[in-house]
């Protein structure tokens, strides 16, 4: 009679032990990366798995024990000292392997759901990479079309004109409306990047890019565009500008000695002075427009005081601001050679009548010349200071700072 007791107790205890482990394994926290890894843990649990396998043998074994238990009734045995737990008890450990078992399948199948939708969430992600990235190869495309990188030659007018023509092309690429046409382009990609973050999933297994990178990936098509466009200006600049070696030498000097710092840039301020220094008569508006367009954002390099730095304070190099100043040289030579025709063909005074313009270029082409000439105090004549100041967008007669 001990012996089956005790056989009935041992046959208990290894039954017990494993479903009391298969329980505490089915209750483990889901981890699931992809949808293959929410794939393969639901196939090992479901039908024709191994686990259904060993699961069929221990309710078999289950069956043993309790015909083995009725055999021990049959022979009087009714109660057993040796066992920790009755029949009952251990039916009522399987049938909680049941229920954890349907639990975690259920906890499955939501986290291959979630994988599903992130996958689709990543491929489209990566689709909005590529058109991204497509928009920025065909602006480059067109940005090699419209102005490739070429010398212009004094005295070459094609050169010059293609010159002019590819400066007006590249700074409609920096408008405003350009940027937000690249920003447009890049919202698809931004918006799903977010919400990948806010899922916690940050590994694409469709793209090597992040929200980040393709962000940077614009901002570099910006700063090519910037600086074709700063090439192709001082291109300009030195063609149409013949300076000597000494004013060259000037220049230079007036930016070193302005560049306090020594960090090979000007701010905007010490750009100012240097500018006044070489006896340029350009107002603050004009200033302000030239350095924004020649500068070195604060936030792409540069540095202030032998560290990296430069936070809050773009910065104008040697180059740019030679660039500059040939340009305000080119405008001053501009406007000065309009005022002189103007002086000229009004005999020194500072309007010209309507008879003078007719009278230099004829009755059918004075029109359009007269219609753009502001009349001259009490229309006494037409005020040709005015127009030189639209045209080249400073006073020509100011005095020159100092």
């Amino acid at each position: 009679m001990d012996e089956m007791r005790l056989d009935f107790a041992e046959r208990c205890e290894g039954l017990r032990f494993w479903t009391d482990e298969c329980v505490d394994t089915l209750g483990e926290v889901v981890v699931a990366d992809s949808v293959a890894e929410a794939e393969q843990q639901l196939g090992e649990l479901s039908p024709g798995s191994a686990f259904e396998a060993t699961l069929l043998a221990k309710r078999a074994e289950l069956a043993q024990l309790a015909a083995f238990a009725a055999t021990m009734a049959e022979c009087g045995v009714t109660s057993n000292p040796y066992s920790r737990f009755t029949l009952g008890e251990m039916q009522s450990s399987l049938d909680e392997i049941d229920a954890a078992l349907a639990e975690r399948c259920g906890r499955l199948q939501a986290a291959l759901h979630l994988q599903r939708e992130l996958e689709q969430l990543k491929r489209r992600f990566a689709s909005a990479a590529e058109a991204v990235l497509a928009h920025a190869a065909a602006e480059k495309v067109q940005l090699e079309a419209e102005a490739p990188a070429f010398t212009i030659q004094p005295g070459d007018a094609a050169a010059l004109a293609r010159g002019k023509q590819a400066v007006e092309l590249l700074a409609a690429r920096l408008t405003a409306e350009a940027r937000a046409a690249r920003a447009a382009a890049l919202a698809p990609a931004e918006e799903l990047a977010a919400e990948l973050l806010r899922q916690g999933d940050l590994h694409n297994p469709f793209t090597h890019h992040t929200g980040p990178s393709l962000k940077s990936v614009l901002n570099q098509l910006e700063k090519l565009i910037r600086d074709r466009q700063q090439y192709v200006e001082a291109q300009l600049a030195r063609a149409e500008v013949s300076i000597s070696r000494e004013q060259h030498t000037e220049i230079v000097a007036a930016f070193k000695h302005f560049d306090k710092n020594n960090n090979g840039g000007l701010d905007f301020k010490e750009f100012v002075a240097a500018l006044q220094s070489v006896d340029l008569a350009i107002d603050d508006k004009e200033m302000k427009q030239a350095f924004e367009a020649l500068a070195t954002p604060a936030e792409e390099g540069g540095k202030e005081g032998g560290k990296e730095g430069g936070k809050g304070e773009a910065h104008i190099g040697q180059e740019e601001y030679i660039t500059c100043v040939l340009k305000f040289y080119a405008d001053s030579d501009t406007s000065d050679s309009l005022l002189d025709s103007f002086r000229l063909l009004a005999a020194g005074s500072e309007f010209v009548t309507a008879a003078d313009v007719k009278g230099a270029m004829g009755e059918a082409n004075a029109g359009p010349l007269l219609a753009a000439l502001a009349p001259y105090e009490a229309e006494q004549g037409y005020d040709y200071n005015a127009l030189a100041r639209r045209l080249y967008a400073q006073r020509a007669a100011s005095p020159t700072p100092h």
